[in-house]
């Protein structure tokens, strides 16, 4: 069975991108791409009930692999399981 890939993206999404940017731009007004800088996708801060409102659901139960890619960061496999009925938290942090 060829797996299901589902793409979410962060950037003022789940993420409040536009004010970190803005933040970083503003403190350091001589790097011209602030983004660029170490820990900055690490250190967005979640939008208001975007965590709490971000669910998968209808999976059937059973073994998934979530793969997780961000430009920059090492990429990350995260086997979990799911069963019906029953709310799965995944919590991964990206590492450089």
């Amino acid at each position: 069975m060829k797996p299901k890939i589902i793409y979410v993206d962060m950037d003022d999404v789940l993420c409040d991108y536009k004010n970190a940017y803005a933040l970083a731009a503003q403190s350091n007004p001589d790097i011209k791409y602030p983004q660029s800088q170490i820990d900055f996708y690490r250190k967005l801060k979640p939008i208001d009930g975007a965590i709490e409102g971000f669910n998968i659901t209808g999976l059937a139960s059973g073994t998934y692999m979530v793969t997780l890619k961000k430009a920059g960061y090492a990429d990350q496999v995260v086997t979990i399981s799911v069963n019906d009925g029953e709310m799965t938290v995944l919590n991964v942090q990206l590492e450089k």
